[in-house]
């Protein structure tokens, strides 16, 4: 059963594009925790699943900070795996909000705001966080 409601939550949060409700940019500002995670990938090898488990492991609970001065911070609770080294480098950059699509942008902008892209959905009254070129999908928790 939760397999199909976690299917039909993705579906949503994947298809409703043109109908999700975006939040303003005032409302993305302050500190967010992860409060649960799901995968949008079924069809992982053994080696994907195992990496992606990795991931899922990394993000629960991770915090984040959108400051309303743009600057972006995120605290993982976990060692980060060597191949994940490269998200340290999230620490201390910048952010932007496009509330058109739903778009967070994480970086600088030298690099064309580009380290992280997060689409920002919020469906029956929940946030979700979807990282851009990953399965990962989080449901996300204002803590201030």
């Amino acid at each position: 059963m939760k397999a199909v409601t976690t299917t039909a939550l993705l579906t949503l949060l994947l298809s409703n594009v043109g109908f999700a409700q975006w939040k303003l940019r005032s409302e993305i500002t302050g500190h967010w925790k992860v409060a649960g995670i799901l995968s949008a990938e079924r069809s992982l090898s053994k080696e994907q699943q195992t990496l992606m488990q990795e991931f899922m492991d990394v993000f629960i609970q991770s915090e984040y900070y959108f400051h309303e001065d743009g600057a972006f911070d995120i605290i993982f609770h976990k060692e980060l795996p060597e191949i994940m080294f490269d998200l340290k480098s999230l620490n201390k950059t910048l952010w932007k909000y496009d509330a058109e699509i739903g778009l967070i942008e994480i970086g600088t902008p030298d690099d064309g705001y580009s380290m992280m892209r997060i689409f920002v959905r919020d469906e029956d009254g929940k946030l979700y966080f979807l990282i851009h070129d990953t399965p990962l999908i989080m449901e996300m928790q204002k803590v201030n």
